[in-house]
């Protein structure tokens, strides 16, 4: 689940899908004798340690691909104040609306397969949701379709330690009217993922866990990323925290995990998002017409952008375009990041487990020490 919304322009290259179901293909990463510049990874710990401190994080994963180097990965603080446990880099850690990225490019793998169609009536394939005849699924993955919020909702909010099945879920806005009209309006809201989910399911008959399991992180060799509504809670987990300088709570379990399901309950490393958004964002995942589709912030009416494309954020970072998504869930918060430099991708992943830390403020850090190095 997030909140937050962005602004700008990124672009990729792709491979193709083939016999109607994507085989995979593997990222490129440099040799395995290579070694990343100690001077570079000693800046990048210096500016995670000093970071996590000022925004009051227990503790912090940090990922980090650049071009001709291998990939590297830290840590900083700690996992669990209670035994405690140092952060290491391979804890997992809630990665709350980053799961939007891989519900979309399943989305977008039906939609090349005929077995979606991303301007039809959602009630083409969902006639039972509420407003079905007056949204899109492209509107869903833009946030232009105008449904409520459901965590915004008391009531969820009450109760969302409970498992919901997505109807339950749905069931939260499901009388309310819509903020705007379909396609006028911007309004990032959870409920359009919960949706895109469903439809997946549709069309599928199968769990949307499945899918994005069988299609993405089994070709990308995504061992540690997880999905709690298929998989439950995985080990080497991070604890989540509420707090600042004096006083943490613990709120690991204050959400059922698989609560925000479709619109932000996976689970990952910091390695394995750099791994995801390479993949995703450097084209390996969806042909070309849906990845520029993809890239591609929504326009309103009248000529405003919205700085959102298809499951995406587009912004400015440093200077330079960017995509990627930011993830907020109960005692979490997380930051993927990509640009397609001269040389190559640069692809950051930012973890960690205080629900007030943002870790947009690790991340803005290690980017100013990468477009300057």
């Amino acid at each position: 689940m997030s909140r937050h919304r962005r602004s700008g322009s990124a672009r990729g290259l792709l491979c193709a899908l083939a016999l109607m179901a994507w085989t995979g293909c593997p990222t490129e990463e440099p040799p395995p004798d290579t070694e990343f510049d100690p001077e570079l990874a000693a800046a990048l710990q210096e500016a995670l340690d000093l970071n996590r401190g000022a925004i009051h994080a227990p503790g912090a994963t940090l990922a980090v691909r650049v071009p001709g180097q291998p990939d590297w990965a830290t840590a900083s603080g700690e996992a669990d104040l209670d035994t405690p446990v140092a952060a290491a880099p391979e804890h997992r850690f809630r990665i709350g609306s980053i799961t939007k990225s891989y519900v979309t490019a399943v989305v977008l793998q039906l939609v090349d397969e005929g077995q979606l169609e991303l301007d039809a009536p959602l009630s083409a394939v969902l006639p039972d949701a509420p407003h079905a005849d007056a949204v899109t699924l492209r509107q869903l993955l833009q946030h232009t379709a105008g449904y409520e919020d459901f965590v915004d909702d008391l009531d969820f909010l009450a109760v969302m330690d409970e498992p919901h099945t997505p109807d339950e879920l749905l069931d939260f806005v499901r009388d309310l009217p819509l903020l705007f009209e379909p396609g006028t309006g911007y309004e990032y809201s959870n409920t359009h993922f919960v949706l895109a989910g469903m439809a997946i399911e549709q069309v599928t008959g199968t769990d949307y866990a499945v899918q994005v399991h069988q299609r993405l992180l089994a070709p990308l060799a995504l061992t540690s990323t997880f999905l709690p509504s298929d998989d439950g809670v995985p080990p080497q987990m991070a604890r989540g925290y509420l707090g600042d300088e004096s006083s943490f709570t613990d709120v690991t379990e204050g959400i059922h995990g698989s609560n925000p399901w479709a619109s932000g309950e996976m689970i990952a490393d910091a390695h394995d998002l750099v791994r995801w958004g390479a993949a995703l964002y450097g084209g390996e995942v969806l042909p070309a017409p849906l990845q520029e589709q993809m890239l591609t912030e929504a326009v309103l009416p009248g000529g405003a952008t919205t700085g959102y494309g298809l499951g995406c954020y587009l912004e400015d970072q440093g200077g330079v375009p960017t995509a990627g998504h930011s993830g907020s869930t109960l005692g979490f918060q997380s930051r993927l990041r990509y640009h397609e430099g001269a040389d190559g991708p640069i692809v950051t992943a930012t973890l960690v487990n205080n629900f007030f830390a943002e870790a947009d403020e690790i991340d803005a850090a290690v980017w100013d020490i990468l477009l300057t190095w």
